[in-house]
This record gives C-alpha cells, sequence and structure tokens, in this order.
C-alpha cells in the first residue's frame, strides 16, 4: 500500500491499521506541512514530493491524501 502525505493525522492512521492487517505500508511525504513524524516505525517512509516521486514498484493500493494546505498558494 502506498500512502501520499501519509504523516498526517489520519493518514498515519490508515498507515498504523493497514500495518495490523498484514499490509506493507510505505508512504511519501515531504513534511512540508509538518515537522513532527507520525507514520509508524513500521512504515517505509519516503521524504519527497508527491509530484517529484518515481517509483518501478507495483502497489496493491495507493491512497493520496497529499494537498497543499492552502492550493492558492501555488497560482500566484
Amino acid at each position: 500500500m502506498l500512502i501520499s502525505g501519509g504523516n498526517g493525522f489520519l493518514e498515519s492512521y490508515l498507515a498504523e491499521h493497514a500495518i495490523k492487517k498484514g499490509f506493507e505500508v510505505t508512504v511519501v511525504d515531504d513534511f512540508s506541512t509538518s515537522k513532527e513524524r507520525n507514520v509508524p516505525a513500521e512504515v517505509r517512509l519516503i521524504r519527497e514530493k508527491i509530484e517529484n516521486f518515481e517509483t518501478s514498484e507495483r502497489f496493491d493500493y495507493v491512497v493520496h491524501m497529499a494537498t497543499r494546505p492552502s492550493p492558492e498558494e501555488g497560482y500566484r
């Protein structure tokens, strides 16, 4: 399972729940909106912007939760 923006409150809960259900979880997060590490230790963490993330790895599930808190910032 791949979770983008996985350091957030809901996303880290999802990662924790998925691990308990037996999933291998990869999180991609650039920590641009948080400084604290919330993802469980069992997660493979990739510190990178989701728009720059590239992989040839296949995932059974992809949960896209990465978003800017203020989308207007990118349009100035």
